[in-house]
């Protein structure tokens, strides 16, 4: 996983995963799939709002299943689970990349993290004030 700057190790990630099951039409009484997908939410340890860095439109288990095995379960309303988990948890828990899923995940969560710690987190600086310097009437009737 890529460094994040400017980040607190109690920050925490909240992955919310929504799964509908779909019956295997093909053969009545065999696995059932799931579909849906995982959205990925930042959250300060300072607190305040989560804020929403992106979703993932393909159902995966394996990121189901590592957030569930790494993670502390936060609400589960049957079709919808939210897992969360600290960034020094993430850290710690990413030292096994095990298939490309994963490792695609780990990169994306780091550059989407440090984009909202650097734009959407900070206080925006102050606008810069330019001097206004009057213009003469001989300048103005010259252009």
């Amino acid at each position: 996983m890529k460094k994040i700057k400017g980040k607190n190790n109690n920050d925490h990630i909240l992955c919310v995963s929504e799964r509908i099951p779909m019956p295997n039409l093909h053969k009545p009484g065999e696995r059932v799939w799931h579909t849906g997908k995982h959205s990925f939410y930042y959250r300060p340890a300072s607190g305040g709002e989560p804020v929403f860095l992106y979703s993932v439109e393909r159902y995966s288990p394996s990121i189901l299943s590592f957030f569930q095995k790494n993670g502390r379960l936060v609400c589960d309303e049957g079709t919808s689970v939210t897992h969360t988990m600290t960034l020094g948890q993430l850290y710690r828990a990413n030292v096994h990349r095990y298939n490309c899923v994963m490792d695609k995940l780990f990169d994306q969560l780091a550059y989407q993290i440090n984009y909202v710690i650097r734009y959407e987190l900070e206080d925006p600086e102050p606008a810069r004030k330019e001097k206004l310097v009057p213009l003469d009437r001989d300048e103005l009737d010259a252009a």
